[in-house]
């Protein structure tokens, strides 16, 4: 099934290692009937986990990609790894998405590798939303969280989604566009109910607060909320659409991923307000090299570029492309300048984690996986042939921080680790192999 580009939503799940990131991804594909149960990284049968690694050790090692449909959308969510050994895994996510989501712990506020990570995104200007995750764990605080974000930060924080209740009395949600309460049920998704009475002050306080916000984002919606003081959910949703594509604002959600609470306000949000393609740009260098910008267009010849390559026992190496213009197809031709030379992807696949779902077509903007590619590899620019004379910018990723230094006792042992290390290389750009001759 082709999806236009304009119904395509690019998400990256970013955030502090712990922060629950691997079990919201479970949570959304559960909602949305991919999976019939959502695991628990703890279980070892996540679908964005599934490396021995990331079993083994219980945490994400790879930016993995679950690419489903919500409500007529299409969600491209990579996942990625939450620790600083892995932050190039989090940068190619970066690379190819529009948007993305700070997972935030509800105990902790902004931790060590929040603030690194919302850096990097302050220097790409990358929109973004937050999610406070575990908001019915002991100490957890709505407000706390808010409070860290604000004095850590010099962004404008917009409540979306607020707590019906904190830790042992955590209920659910409030959403405060609908105006409308969500409580956690035993089967694992939210009901609708009334607002409590008890919550009527501090929900008026963040409601006028989301609606001042809301209203900054059009002159025509200003001008009502000056005439009549307020906005309806449908003017709410198009000023914070707004605000969030010019990454003026940051809209907050919050939730419990165990309980499976806050889901579904976060995955409409998604839907109805984070920008597709359409509304981004893209970076290339021109032929003095300097930076400049495109469009995504779907009427131009294909180009785009690769951002990850995974060597895959089974399925051998797979490379996951960005479409920039045109479209990629079974039949498109693929040319790389700088190898000169061009190839089919014959299969192109999507992915739902380490399944592989055969597609035949991939729109401007869309993300997919080709395999087996002799010219496809991370920071490749790809075009439909060499009258297409197109450089994306490459990943910007740091230097390593720690050098090791490694010898084998002979010749075939040496074939073997130098195979080895290349193939890590090759599939982390920051993982850098050097040989010295004299030692």
């Amino acid at each position: 099934m082709s999806v236009e580009s304009k119904n395509l939503r690019n998400v990256a799940l970013v955030g502090h290692n712990g922060t629950g990131k691997t079990n919201l991804v479970e949570q959304m594909l559960y909602y949305a009937g991919v999976i019939s149960q959502a695991e628990k990284v703890t279980s070892g049968k996540t679908t964005s986990d599934y490396t021995e690694e990331e079993i083994a050790r219980k945490i994400s090692v790879h930016t993995s990609l679950s690419s489903f449909e919500w409500d007529g959308k299409r969600l491209n969510v990579l996942d990625t790894p939450g620790t600083a050994d892995f932050i190039g895994e989090a940068i190619c996510a970066f690379r190819s998405c529009e948007a993305a989501i700070m997972v935030v712990d509800a105990r902790e506020g902004a931790q060590i590798e929040t603030i690194k990570l919302w850096r990097r995104l302050d220097s790409r200007n990358k929109p973004r939303a937050v999610f406070i995750n575990k908001m019915d764990k002991e100490r957890a605080s709505y407000r706390h969280v808010i409070d860290s974000l604000e004095e850590e930060f010099d962004s404008h924080f917009v409540p979306v989604v607020m707590a019906l209740g904190e830790a042992e009395e955590f209920q659910g949600v409030i959403n405060l566009i609908e105006n409308q309460a969500y409580q956690c049920t035993e089967g694992g998704k939210e009901v609708a109910i009334p607002i409590p009475e008890k919550y009527a002050t501090v929900v008026e306080d963040f409601r006028n607060r989301l609606i001042e916000n809301a209203a900054e984002g059009a002159d025509d919606l200003i001008e009502k909320f000056f005439e009549e003081g307020t906005l309806n959910a449908e003017e709410i949703r198009r000023g914070l659409r707004e605000g969030l594509r010019e990454n003026r604002v940051v809209p907050v959600f919050c939730g419990a991923t165990d309980k499976g609470a806050g889901i579904l306000s976060l995955l409409n949000f998604i839907k109805n307000n984070f920008p597709s393609p359409v509304y981004s740009k893209e970076f290339i260098i021109d032929h003095n090299g300097d930076e400049t910008t495109i469009d995504f267009d779907a009427t131009a010849p294909f180009s785009g570029y690769c951002f990850k390559t995974t060597l895959d026992q089974f399925s051998g190496k797979l490379s996951f492309i960005k479409v920039v213009t045109g479209c990629l197809t079974p039949e498109t031709d693929i040319y790389n300048a700088e190898h000169n030379k061009k190839e089919r992807p014959g299969k192109m696949f999507r992915a739902l984690g380490k399944k592989l779902v055969e597609t035949d077509y991939l729109a401007a903007g869309d993300i997919g996986i080709i395999t087996k590619s002799g010219i496809s590899y991370t920071n490749a620019s790809l075009t439909s042939g060499p009258e297409v004379k197109r450089t994306f910018r490459p990943l910007r990723l740091p230097q390593p921080v720690y050098e090791l230094a490694i010898s084998s006792d002979d010749k075939k042992s040496e074939d073997k680790m130098n195979d080895a290390l290349h193939k890590v290389a090759e599939e982390d750009l920051t993982f850098v192999i050097k040989f010295n001759e004299e030692t």
